[in-house]
């Protein structure tokens, strides 16, 4: 089938013969058009009502479908048909809202959509479309439903006119069309007129046999509808023909119409009569309510097929919308009652108040047993809640750990069964807090809080070389480079990088950083370059390594000026005096200290030296010599030191371990040489906090800054922060 055939042939009823003006409503019951995409659509519209009103709403129908389908047919085109199918029955609604209940219709509309070789053919009722292929004959409807002998099939599908319901259910068939095959999209009027005749002898005529069949089909059976306009098109070349034929009754009956208002639009400053206002107003009301029911109301059963015959006229057998026949309840409500009534659901009355009262009964009955298992499980928490605030308390007055724990243990198991046999776990919740707060107490366990995620590394910034500073209350990580961390904006600006010159120095790649008397300073390995707390960088040279990469730097720090850097190579800390870095070093560490040098993970100077050694001890040294040893890690085959934190400035010594799956921050007093740990929280059975939990027990660098009582941490992952208090 030619996707870019223009309409060929319209079938008319005989005896219409008159022109419509451009402005006329009936002029545009039709569209035929092709999209910028190559997809074809065309449409016709019938009006129930065939009268001034009805054509006109039928037109506004038409418009609404044509836009929509314009825009929708992009997403599909049977979601494209059935949207423009919802606009068309919005429209129709809008149209009947004007009108008073005598004059309101209802449209139905037949469409095709053709995009390449597919064909969609959409349709709500009143309307009629054929296919003609591989020498058969399809109706959509089927036209043995036009006989009168025709019973639809309960169950089967079904369709109202447009603006009869709120909602809309077309009928779309798909086909994939040949190279002879014929689509006809017109009225219902020739559904009718065909249902009685042989049509098979129409899908082996040629063209014009089949327009000549429908013609006389028409005509023998004195059709006299107002408007019976066929179109058909196929893939033979052919110009548009415009023919009008079809409006002349229309037309006549038009212009014998009374002049003046017209009633589809009647307006209270036209009417004197006061019966007639009062008649207005009550449609208007009746209008209003039946529109607001059916927006409440379900979408029900189709009206039952009437036996009276003027009934039957109105709606004839074939339509779509027919159900099975099932004889009438005496309670049943008359067809003329029900058709002042709003589609709600239709069934006979006593069935109706039945389910109404079994509606209520059940909702009672589910209300009181809700109410009494609601106060049930709020009885049975409230005696678990007890007894743990009683075993919470006897805990925390207990001498000992080893006193505290039968405690505890009941109380966890009592709040376990809270929350398993209540309704209120924020309750459970706040419990289950005391009870941590206890149970660390005893253990000598603090807690950091609000885990977060800060934000992820960019993709040119190694991690695995990345160190973190806290100077002046900023938060840097030097990486190959300087970056000042933007709490707020979360983004890494750049304050120092390789290629900058400072002090007519040139900046190489930055492998190391530490902390002066809270300055930043940072190395290359062949200078040395300060952050004053004015912002501004200053810069010194080292003396030479005796090696082109310049010094290898393992872990350094910094006192008074003074630098300092652990070597591997020399296996010794080497200290460049403060104002003498370009003199060579010296070996800082004595030689019972010597052996240190080769297990340090990382350093931290104040005057005193700390190291931190891969067996989990933090050896404070003065002069070279050690002073004190302190095993600071838990007594953990799994324990692994990860990075050690302070300066001259800080109040506490930190140091990070991973132990066991499990992120330890243990904080060292170098007033009494005390130690504290601090762990992230327990698991919360509450709130998944897993991710918070992992994040902290897998961090390979740390930063404190003590002032804002936060802790910074790197990991794979990204940058996280923590608070201290």
């Amino acid at each position: 089938m030619c996707a870019e055939r223009l309409v060929d042939h319209e079938v008319t009823a005989p005896g219409i013969a008159i022109d419509a003006g451009h402005d006329d409503p009936r002029a545009r019951l039709f569209f035929d058009h092709t999209s910028a995409d190559g997809v074809r659509m065309l449409a016709v519209a019938e009006p129930r009502l065939q009268s001034f009103h009805g054509y006109l709403t039928a037109a506004a129908a038409l418009s609404a479908f044509e836009e929509a389908l314009h825009f929708t047919v992009k997403a599909g085109i049977e979601a494209g048909l059935r949207r423009a199918f919802v606009a068309a029955n919005d429209a129709v609604r809008a149209a009947n809202r004007t009108a008073t209940v005598q004059q309101r219709t209802y449209v139905g509309i037949t469409a095709a959509v053709l995009d390449d070789r597919q064909a969609v053919i959409g349709l709500v009722p009143p309307g009629q479309a054929l296919l003609l292929q591989d020498n058969r004959l399809y109706g959509v409807p089927d036209l043995a439903t036009w006989g009168r002998d025709y019973m639809p099939p309960c169950g089967g599908e079904t369709s109202e006119p447009l603006g009869a319901a709120v909602k809309v259910s077309p009928i779309l068939r798909r086909t994939r069309a040949g190279p002879d095959d014929q689509i006809v999209l017109g009225t219902s009027a020739v559904g009718r007129v065909l249902a009685d005749r042989q049509a098979v002898p129409l899908a082996d005529s040629d063209d014009f046999a089949v327009i000549q069949t429908i013609e006389q089909a028409l005509a023998d059976s004195n059709v006299e509808d107002a408007y019976a306009a066929w179109i058909r098109f196929d893939p033979a070349p052919a110009r548009s023909l415009v023919n009008d034929a079809r409006f002349a009754e229309i037309e006549a009956a038009w212009h014998a119409q009374p002049t003046g208002p017209k009633l589809c639009y009647v307006s209270e400053s036209y009417i004197s009569d006061p019966k007639m206002k009062r008649a207005v107003a009550r449609d208007r009301v009746h209008g209003w309510f039946i529109e607001r029911s059916e927006r409440i109301l379900a979408k029900g059963r189709a009206d039952e097929l009437p036996l009276e015959a003027r009934r039957r006229a109105e709606a004839p057998p074939g339509s779509p919308s027919l159900e099975c026949y099932r004889a009438p309840s005496p309670l049943s409500l008359s067809p003329g009652m029900r058709s002042r009534m709003p589609r709600g659901i239709q069934m006979p009355f006593s069935r109706f108040g039945f389910l109404a009262a079994l509606i209520v009964v059940c909702t009672l009955m589910a209300s009181f047993y809700g109410y009494d298992s609601h106060q049930a499980r709020a009885s049975r928490q409230d005696r678990y809640l007890a007894i743990a605030e009683n075993e919470i308390q006897s805990a925390s007055v207990a001498e000992s750990a080893e006193l505290a724990q039968p405690h505890l243990d009941r109380a966890r198991n009592a709040l376990d069964a809270a929350l398993a046999k209540g309704d209120q776990p924020e309750v459970v919740s706040n419990w289950w807090q005391e009870l941590a707060a206890v149970q660390d107490r005893f253990a000598g366990v603090g807690r950091v809080h609000n885990i977060q995620r800060v934000g992820s590394l960019p993709a040119g910034v190694p991690f695995d070389q990345a160190q973190l500073i806290v100077s002046a209350g900023r938060l840097y990580l030097v990486s190959g480079a300087v970056y000042e961390v933007g709490r707020q904006t979360q983004t890494l600006m750049p304050v120092l990088t390789t290629g900058d010159v400072i002090t007519d120095l040139k900046v190489g790649w930055l492998s190391s950083a530490t902390l002066d008397s809270g300055q930043l300073v940072v190395s290359d390995g062949h200078s040395l370059f300060r952050l004053d707390a004015g912002g501004t960088w200053s810069g010194e040279q080292l003396a030479s390594a005796g090696k082109a990469g310049g010094w290898s730097i393992d872990a350094s720090g910094a006192f008074d000026g003074s630098y300092y850097l652990l070597d591997p190579g020399e296996q010794q800390v080497m200290k460049f005096p403060a104002r003498h870095y370009s003199d060579d070093p010296t070996g800082w560490l004595h030689a019972s200290t010597l052996d240190l040098a080769a297990n340090v993970v990382d350093m931290a100077v104040d005057g005193k030296i700390y190291l931190l050694t891969a067996d989990g001890v933090l050896h404070v040294l003065e002069a070279g010599d050690e002073s004190v040893g302190l095993a600071v890690l838990p007594q953990s085959d799994s324990a692994t030191p990860v990075a050690l934190y302070g300066d001259a400035t800080s109040t506490y010594v930190y140091v990070f371990e991973n132990a066991g799956g499990q992120g330890n921050l243990i904080r060292y007093d170098r007033s009494n040489q005390q130690t504290a740990l601090l762990q992230a929280p327990l698991p919360d059975p509450f709130v998944d906090n897993s991710a918070a939990l992992v994040a902290f027990a897998s961090a390979q660098e740390f930063a404190v800054n003590e002032e804002g009582g936060v802790i910074y941490f790197l990991t794979s992952d990204g940058l996280w922060s923590a608070s201290l208090n």
